[in-house]
């Protein structure tokens, strides 16, 4: 049995598919994550300082995004350079989401 490196493994196109099926974007992972907690701030069945929790929690995680996340994008930006990150998803396709 031949031995094969990682990355002739990965050019070969199911490999690519499984690899970058495997990750999923953090940024988008945070949105989305934040967008549950948000809702849980919408039931109406949770008493009014559990939900200002939630939205506290929220605005709190939203802040933390904005100031890292986006810095660091707009960091790629301004260098020229194109983000990539593992799950396949690359900076302008991030930033059109974003601006969504």
């Amino acid at each position: 049995m031949e031995s094969v490196s990682l990355t002739e493994q990965q050019e070969t196109p199911i490999a690519k598919q499984i690899f970058e099926s495997r990750f999923i974007s953090r940024d988008l992972s945070w949105l989305q994550f934040n967008y549950r907690v948000l809702d849980q701030a919408n039931h109406i069945d949770r008493s009014v300082f559990d939900r200002l929790k939630f939205l506290a929690i929220t605005a709190s995680n939203l802040d933390e995004f904005c100031t890292i996340r986006l810095g660091s994008l707009y960091n790629y930006l301004d260098y020229g350079k194109e983000r990539f990150d593992y799950s396949g998803l690359r900076e302008t396709p991030f930033r059109q989401y974003l601006l969504d």
